[in-house]
């Protein structure tokens, strides 16, 4: 059976944890050469042991450094040629009450999730072959919600699933397909960064589980499935949209219905 991104070349930014990293490991599984961006050496080092050498390649970038950003293309450019598929899974998620939040809070969430969205995106253009590619943003289930105290973070999810929009339409000359995946509650390292005490981080964990219809937390294959798909030559009708991938948590009334009586004809 042929591999559904066989001879194409990808990059996944945040690749070295979560969903970018088990993406990562889709993308190679689906027969692509796969280059990956992290923070963290030790972690980046973890995932190409853990992998195929030779088919992943993993680079020390953060995402806010556009300039670092530009020089990881201009290596794939030179070892691989062209780029193919563009992954822009990296961001980050705080706790922004109103009445509490900082300036500092506000600047580096939008600098992560939204401005370093919209250059890397300007950076990557001129890298995609002339029968083009697929870009791959990174939403939120919370564009579909009101959360109190994630407001900031839902703001620049919002402006993403946007981009999304905007850049397909920007790109439709160049064959380059823009499309969000918008994970809802999922098992990822991101939840223990959000700053609440253990206790309470569990307390939260069990009341989103419940609310979800299927009555769990997704897993990061669920959201590196629908990547591949976006990816692959499967999707080539589809520009523009957003998958929100959240067992339904956003979509159905999860709320058992009462018995009704069966009324014979």
């Amino acid at each position: 059976m042929s591999k559904r991104l066989h001879h194409k070349v990808a990059l996944v930014t945040g690749g070295n944890s979560g969903i970018g990293r088990e993406t990562v490991q889709r993308f190679v599984e689906e027969g692509a050469t796969v280059y990956f961006t992290g923070r963290n050496a030790k972690t980046i080092e973890e995932t190409e042991n853990s992998l195929s050498r030779g088919k992943v390649t993993g680079m020390r970038c953060d995402v806010n450094d556009a300039r670092g950003f530009v020089q990881v293309l201009k290596r794939i450019q030179t070892e691989q040629g062209r780029l193919d598929v563009l992954f822009l899974n990296a961001g980050i998620a705080e706790l922004t009450p109103l009445g509490s939040t900082t300036e500092e809070q506000l600047s580096r969430l939008f600098d992560t999730n939204l401005k370093s969205v919209f250059l890397s995106v300007q950076s990557a253009i001129p890298y995609f072959p002339e029968n083009g590619g697929s870009i791959i943003l990174s939403g939120a289930w919370l564009t579909e919600i009101g959360a109190p105290l994630l407001s900031v973070v839902s703001a620049s999810k919002a402006a993403i699933r946007n981009f999304a929009r905007s850049f397909s339409s920007a790109l439709l000359e160049k064959h380059i397909r823009v499309n969000c995946v918008s994970p809802g509650a999922i098992e990822t390292p991101l939840y223990g960064r959000l700053g609440l005490p253990e206790a309470q981080l569990k307390e939260l964990e069990v009341l989103i589980a419940q609310k979800v219809p299927l009555g769990r937390f997704g897993t990061a294959r669920d959201i590196a499935n629908c990547a591949v798909y976006l990816a692959s030559d499967e999707s080539p009708y589809v520009l523009g949209a957003d998958f929100v991938v959240d067992g339904g948590f956003s979509q159905l009334f999860s709320i058992p219905a009462p018995e009704c009586p069966v009324h014979p004809e």
